[in-house]
């Protein structure tokens, strides 16, 4: 079992796909650029609905909070500022209190 492991690491090493590091730019998809936009707070954040199987686990797990700070979205103040900028917002994700955009980079 080892030798088949040993070929099988061999020959990915020698035939595997190279590639230059310098060459990639992270985040880019085409002509613009894909990214997280992380906020500090929630001011102005309305609450999430939060589901029966969500409540029944918080009392499981003796969480007695009524409102967590995951329970609310992304600040639309937020959202706004960004989509007045001309920028599209691709994801939102309240637990990360972030928003995934594609925009372009100018130089």
């Amino acid at each position: 079992m080892r030798v088949y492991f040993l070929i099988f690491l061999f020959t990915t090493i020698l035939f595997g796909q190279k590639y230059n590091n310098k060459n990639i730019e992270y985040g880019k998809r085409g002509d613009k650029y894909r990214l997280w936009i992380y906020f500090i707070d929630k001011d102005g954040s309305e609450k999430v609905a939060v589901s029966p199987k969500t409540i029944k686990r918080r009392s499981k797990n003796q969480y007695f909070h009524t409102d967590s700070w995951y329970d609310f979205a992304v600040s639309p103040y937020y959202i706004n500022q960004i989509s007045l900028m001309d920028i599209e917002i691709k994801n939102e994700s309240r637990w990360l209190n972030a928003i995934s955009v594609l925009c372009s980079k100018k130089e």
